[in-house]
């Protein structure tokens, strides 16, 4: 049954209670869809506006949960949510 407060009905929302808040000096943005050729010819050719010589490499997606990882002199610091892309959620003690 889903209810109002589901953590599936929060998916991309601000940062619930509880949880220290991480604020973004970059935003962390979602990944777009393309769902057909003329959708892929058009990010190609925004692409090659500013990068002629692009590359690409295509892997699937999966939905899920994103979490930033932040490291210093290659240690593990901080992991955060996603969130609204603007703002996040400190979970590194469960990470």
């Amino acid at each position: 049954m889903i209810t109002p407060d589901s953590p599936t009905q929060r998916v991309g929302g601000s940062p619930s209670e509880g949880f220290e808040k991480v604020v973004y000096s970059r935003p962390k943005l979602s990944l777009s869809n393309a769902f057909d050729a003329a959708d892929l010819r058009d990010f190609d050719r925004r692409v090659r506006q500013t990068c002629p010589e692009a590359t690409y490499v295509v892997e699937y997606k999966f939905d899920g949960l994103t979490v930033v990882l932040n490291y210093e002199k290659g240690l593990f610091v901080q992991g955060a949510t996603r969130g609204d892309g603007v703002e996040g959620e400190n979970v590194t003690t469960n990470l």
